[in-house]
């Protein structure tokens, strides 16, 4: 049988149409490429791997037959295989009790309010392990499970209140909760937050791992590039370097772009499927509930369906973004401490600079952003006028025509065609002012900036050459973290227009709901 390209992508769509690809691979897929600890081998992740998978499955067979309704399951195989895996700076009798604590901490958080939580958990955690070095640097003399208990009880207690209102004030939660109440009002909160849970782990699972796997990358391809001007040093010949690359082509850059390849494929699929059962809420369920008929809420806007619809899927979509870009970028930012923690003075100093330059930049490219996004929802709104009034002229051609308004309808066309190139130039203009101004400031201040600091770490002895590029990286996703409100007002923007959009059309929906319906009845008098 001769295999096409069609066949292949129709055996591909199969793979990963499959229940078990989309929610048990990922998980596997984290737990081997993520280790324990720098000594765990790699056979000790396979096997905690297939414990991790073997879970998976059980926890996706029992939610479809009902009889879960959490990831309890799963979420307590995962921690069971680190918990048990790595040296807990504890008393050795004390470390399985508190291994097995732990555990069924992480089980009830799942069954019962996981996402609320986890972030103080997680907060006592690190300030904890910072903690315990910090205290043994500068006095070894304390007991480390004391130190450690001290951390986790400061990071559950006092620590959350500050972190929650510096995320507020940073990152754009506000903006993601306002997205989160439009989605839960479309689809209903409670098939909501089950289907976003399922999503979250599987993209944890895959951008989390990706990123660590990333590291290795980035230091090995820095190495590359260092060879090559080791040949014209006179160091490696010409010969021994195209040995390198070949190496690198082969055992590094290969196995490492088919596993991004593959997982992101799995990744897209299921954000994939995700955003097609919204888009249904919004098109189907809205339009159409409990046997009624909400069309006229349509049909009395300056929009259509088909723009509704597209300005749902943005808001989901760039929703979705911001969170799986962040997470990809959480391996390179946990190696931020160390550098804190060799020249503390250099990452004090660069970030505050790097801020208070940000936030300059940020004001004159949320003031571009703003009238862009004016010109964008004007464009919108004339573009779905022009498809009105080309679909009833079109359809109505006749009339036109006896009746000797050619001339008229033609003015009318092209007024709207006009309007519509005007705006769209001036918000080409502004777009590509702002894109040079993103990559001026980019490439002309904010590098040459961090490879002074990474200078300082080279002298130290911190970090070697082949660092440079995978600590340029860290410092930069590092600021993009801190700094996502501001790097993101373009889309912020943008996500505010269409979350307005879908917004007019759920009130629209609720007064065409609120109007009844006409009871029709026969008369028994005849």
């Amino acid at each position: 049988v001769p295999v096409t390209a069609g066949a292949v992508g129709h055996s591909l769509f199969a793979v990963l149409g499959a229940d078990i690809s989309r929610f048990v691979v990922p998980p596997i897929f984290s737990r081997f490429c993520v280790p324990a600890s720098s000594t765990e081998r790699w056979v000790v992740r396979l096997a905690w791997a297939g414990v991790v998978g073997a879970a998976a499955f059980a926890n996706m067979k029992l939610r479809e037959s009902g009889e879960l309704d959490d990831f309890s399951v799963l979420l307590g195989a995962h921690a069971t295989s680190y918990l048990f895996s790595v040296r807990l700076p504890l008393p050795f009798y004390l470390r399985l009790p508190v291994a097995c604590g732990a555990l069924a901490l992480i089980v009830h958080m799942a069954r019962f309010g996981f996402h609320l939580a986890a972030p103080p958990a997680l907060c006592a955690l690190c300030t904890a392990l910072m903690g315990q070095q910090v205290v043994q640097r500068f006095c070894p003399r304390l007991p480390s499970w004391l130190v450690f208990a001290g951390g986790l009880l400061l990071g559950a207690a006092v620590l959350p209140q500050y972190v929650a209102r510096a995320a507020h004030h940073l990152l754009p939660i506000g903006e993601l909760t306002s997205a989160w109440d439009l989605m839960s009002e479309v689809v209903g909160k409670e098939k909501l937050s089950n289907m976003s849970m399922e999503l979250l782990l599987i993209t944890v699972n895959i951008q989390v791992p990706l990123g660590y796997a990333g590291i290795e990358f980035l230091r090995r391809e820095q190495e590359r590039k260092n060879s090559i001007l080791h040949v014209g040093e006179g160091r490696l010949s010409a010969n021994q370097f195209v040995r390198f690359a070949l190496v690198f082509i082969f055992g590094i850059a290969l196995p490492y772009l088919m596993q991004r390849t593959i997982m992101e494929g799995v990744n897209g699929y299921a954000f994939g499927i995700f955003a097609r059962d919204l888009q249904n809420c919004l098109r189907i369920d809205s339009l159409f509930p409990s046997d009624q008929v909400l069309l006229s809420a349509v049909g009395e806007s300056n929009h259509t369906v088909a723009s509704y619809a597209e300005s749902f899927d943005t808001v989901v979509a760039q929703s979705y973004s911001i969170i799986e870009r962040n997470l990809f970028s959480i391996p390179k930012i946990a190696l931020l401490p160390g550098m804190l923690w060799r020249k503390p003075w250099l990452v004090i100093s660069v970030l505050p600079i790097s801020i208070a330059l940000d936030a300059g930049k940020s004001q004159l490219i949320g003031m571009l952003s703003q009238r862009i996004e004016d010109y964008r929802q004007e464009i919108q709104e004339l573009v779905d006028k022009r498809q009105r009034v080309e679909q009833h002229d079109t359809k109505n051609e006749e009339l036109i025509r006896r009746g000797m308004v050619g001339s008229l309808t033609k003015k009318h066309w092209s007024d709207l065609a006009w309007k519509i190139s005007d705006l769209d130039l001036r918000s080409g203009a502004l777009s590509s002012v702002r894109s040079f101004i993103e990559w001026l400031y980019w490439q002309d201040f904010m590098i040459p900036g961090f490879e002074c600091a990474l200078g300082f770490l080279l002298e130290v002895g911190h970090i070697t050459n082949v660092d440079v590029f995978l600590y340029i990286r860290v410092i930069e996703d590092s600021i993009n973290l801190l700094l996502t409100r501001s790097r993101l007002q373009a889309e912020l923007a943008s996500m505010e227009t269409h979350m307005k959009r879908v917004n007019e059309l759920q009130e629209s929906l609720s007064k065409v709901h609120a109007r009844g319906r006409a009871q029709c009845q026969l008369d028994p008098s005849g």
